[in-house]
């Protein structure tokens, strides 16, 4: 089984990596909250039906590409629905006691992107891990 590792407070915490059918759900989950949210925003100025009817298409369009769930992740709001959704309630407290940046590098690898390191030296590409995480999230895979 494959886990995401992170460390919080000096302690290292294992995360179990989602599945296919866990994203698929955190995509519904995502669609359901700006449908209620446009409908709501559209329902307060009083918009025509056919300007409801506009955006609810629009939306349904863009329901289950992986391109805005990552940039869903790139918000704070977002950051922390992925992480609330795809982890334990056992351990939110713990998992959002982080800086923004922790939390959007958290959700990002969640949904199964890693960021190369921005700091990481071309020359050191052939030296063991091509895609180091600074000690921010690392993925572990148990044979």
């Amino acid at each position: 089984m494959t886990h995401i590792m992170i460390e919080r407070n000096g302690k290292s915490v294992r995360i179990p990596e989602p599945s296919v059918a866990n994203l698929i759900g955190l995509m519904e989950h995502k669609y359901q909250m700006e449908r209620l949210a446009i409908l709501a925003d559209l329902e307060e100025v009083g918009a025509p039906t056919d300007a409801k009817y506009k955006a609810m298409q629009e939306l349904r369009e863009a329901k289950g590409l992986t391109s805005v769930l990552l940039r869903w992740c790139f918000t704070l709001e977002g950051a922390v629905e992925v992480i609330k959704y795809l982890t334990d309630t056992k351990i939110h407290d713990e998992m959002l006691n982080a800086t923004p940046d922790e939390l959007v590098f958290l959700a990002l690898r969640l949904v199964g992107y890693e960021a190369p390191d921005e700091q990481a030296d071309p020359d050191d590409a052939d030296e063991g891990d091509a895609h180091p995480t600074s000690d921010r999230v690392t993925s572990s895979r148990k044979s």
